[in-house]
């Protein structure tokens, strides 16, 4: 699952990110802080691979204090902290080039000082990855021996994976699986 967060846009409107992922329909579609924090607590989150952030949400409260995608970003960094949990993949399709800016930094921040949001494994080390692919064409998953390099997933020579929007959805360390 995918939630886009944005208080007027659709996925298809982020025409300025190269990212397909916009262009599929398999969306929920988050307007409010409200729905944000309804659909955190409706304990969900395990299932979603993406959530892409707008800055600028226009949501506030009773005596006018704004919440932005950056309070919202704060929101679920400390729910994964709080609960145990792995982060999904974070996007930023804002067009608030501070806000933008901030929420990338916040989020850096937060995979570097707390490595058990991010779902990785050790460096270099072979891992059997399921592995997805999302095109205009079709929705395709396969297995694959692949590794993490400590800034990206990489596929061991004669492979084409990652080449072309693959991401990974689930690993195990190729050791466990003997």
């Amino acid at each position: 699952m995918y939630i886009f967060i944005d208080d007027e846009r659709n996925p298809t409107d982020v025409t300025w990110e190269t990212d397909e992922h916009y262009s599929h329909n398999n969306w929920l579609i988050i307007r409010t802080d409200k729905e944000f924090y309804n659909f955190l607590h409706s304990n969900h989150l395990s299932s979603v691979e993406l959530i892409s952030f707008d800055h600028d949400i226009q949501c506030f409260d009773d005596v006018g204090i704004e919440t932005t995608g950056y309070n919202l970003l704060q929101t679920l960094i400390d729910y994964c902290i709080d609960n145990s949990l792995v982060l999904p993949t974070l996007k930023f399709h804002t067009k608030n080039i501070v806000g933008k800016h901030n929420m990338i930094t916040y989020y850096v921040n937060a995979l570097l000082n707390c490595p058990k949001l991010r779902n990785l494994p050790r460096e270099s080390e072979p891992v059997l990855a399921k592995i997805k692919q999302l095109n205009s064409l079709s929705n395709s998953h396969w297995y694959e021996v692949v590794y993490f390099d400590g800034k990206k997933w990489c596929s061991y020579e004669g492979s084409n994976t990652f080449n072309d929007s693959e991401s990974v959805i689930v690993w195990k360390y190729v050791t466990d699986c003997l």
